[in-house]
């Protein structure tokens, strides 16, 4: 019989009612340090080669991954300061465990920043394969261009958000239609 294992205090950061569920299970995995990183393959001895792949300047493990990494710190940045959050970007487990301690409730700012966090590191693991399987390498602006698309179109599908002067600013700075305000 299973024991029932502690709920993590993180876990609001992930599962809550409008996650993506294929970014908050990558961002689950990531967080319990699960994806076949090149360090763990390097471990199993599966490849020789542990550098990072984004950047080539590092060791590809999940904490310089998300977000020790030049390029996925600078694609993590752009998302802080779009969410107005005037700080540097942390290592995974501590951005979750902030996230957790300032990001509680349903307001619309919470739920960008919770799903900004989840579509970074979803996209920045798919950017990862994308070069080793597919040879594919997109810059920085064209990453975080792909990722600021997939996050609007979450967000112009929300109805019946409520009319405030803060949701009107996050309307216009992710450029999400006023549609979202209707019943």
């Amino acid at each position: 019989m299973r024991t029932k294992a502690p709920v993590m205090p993180w876990h609001k950061a992930i599962w809550f009612p409008r996650s993506v569920p294929r970014w908050a299970i990558i961002l689950w995995i990531a967080l319990l340090g699960r994806l076949s990183t090149k360090d763990r393959l390097l471990a199993w001895g599966v490849t020789a080669d542990d550098a990072c792949t984004l950047c080539g300047a590092g060791h590809e493990s999940h904490d310089h991954l998300f977000f020790g990494c030049q390029y996925a710190s600078r694609i993590w940045s752009h998302f802080l300061q779009l969410n107005g959050v005037n700080r540097h970007g942390l290592k995974l487990r501590d951005e979750v465990v902030w996230i957790a301690q300032h990001s509680g409730g349903s307001s619309m700012k919470n739920t960008i920043f919770k799903l900004s966090l989840a579509a970074v590191v979803y996209n920045i693991w798919r950017e990862r394969n994308g070069r080793i399987f597919k040879g594919q390498n997109l810059g920085h602006d064209d990453l975080i261009s792909r990722i600021t698309s997939d996050l609007r179109a979450c967000f112009i599908s929300w109805r019946r958000v409520e009319k405030s002067d803060e949701n009107r600013l996050l309307c216009y700075a992710w450029r999400i239609p006023v549609s979202v305000f209707d019943l």
